[in-house]
């Protein structure tokens, strides 16, 4: 198998595992996506050697989560062995949450829940969000949480309020990379090992993924790329190109995920 590093340089596909845990589905309002679409996505999957795509309908983010949740099903259906189901939720809806839940997990592809409270306006540590907290708990689902240093809603006061409420709920923190808030996001990771922490973040500084790993270990970190809304290339390159070594950046990079999300291999 050839290193990591080698394939980049070269323009190759990844060796091995790959699985993103972060992405979406489908255009978005707030900004242009071209070639959203699942082939154009599988197609780009391909080009650089993920395996496997964790994704989350905008439809369902913004607007409308049912109708959303239908388009992540159609996009299952289509690539059933390239695309992992994100169930979003609304917790403005609490009497949809359970019979949501019960529709989109009886589809079969669907893994984690995903929420984004920062567009749907309510805070991670609401009253409101408790049944959906309780839902993940009881049925083993990881969350997948839109996370944002400084946020009145998905800010890291709020992620460590449903940590320490919820110890038994595997919550994931999307965007934990982001130059402003990961020392906040490992300083929760540290004290709640309930919480993992993905990749996802439009800039990112020189040596950042190294001294994380440095800090929480290896083992509760996931390689995530926001597509469409990044390009995956770059974000694999933060991964590739950290001074770590490969058997770690294969961790990262797949491994945890699948056994997070409990992938076969």
């Amino acid at each position: 198998m050839r290193s990591l590093l080698d394939s980049m340089l070269t323009g190759r596909p990844l060796d091995g595992l790959v699985i993103d845990a972060h992405g979406h589905l489908g255009p978005s309002p707030a900004f242009h996506i071209p070639d959203n679409s699942p082939a154009a996505t599988v197609a780009r999957m391909d080009r650089v050697g993920i395996a496997k795509l964790c994704i989350a309908s905008h439809t369902a983010c913004y607007a409308d989560f049912r109708a959303g949740n239908d388009e992540t099903a159609a996009a299952l259906d289509a690539f059933p062995d390239r695309f992992i189901g994100g169930i979003v939720l609304n917790a403005h809806y609490p009497d949809e949450i359970g019979p949501e839940l019960d529709r989109c997990l009886a589809h079969g592809g669907f893994r984690y829940i995903k929420l984004h409270s920062s567009l749907h306006k309510y805070r991670l540590d609401a009253d409101a969000c408790e049944p959906i907290w309780r839902e993940a708990e009881r049925r083993g689902l990881p969350v997948l949480v839109h996370s944002w240093a400084g946020s009145p809603d998905c800010g890291y006061d709020a992620c460590k309020k449903v940590a320490t409420a919820h110890p038994d709920v595997r919550l994931i923190l999307g965007h934990s990379l982001a130059p402003d808030g990961y020392d906040d996001a490992c300083r929760l990771a540290e004290a709640h090992p309930n919480l993992w922490l993905d990749t996802v973040t439009s800039l990112v500084n020189y040596g950042q993924l190294d001294w994380m790993v440095g800090r929480i270990g290896p083992d509760r970190i996931l390689y995530g790329s926001d597509m469409p809304f990044l390009d995956p290339a770059p974000q694999l390159a933060k991964v590739v190109f950290a001074r770590i070594p490969d058997d770690i950046k294969r961790r990262i990079l797949g491994e945890n995920a699948a056994r997070l999300f409990s992938l076969d291999h």
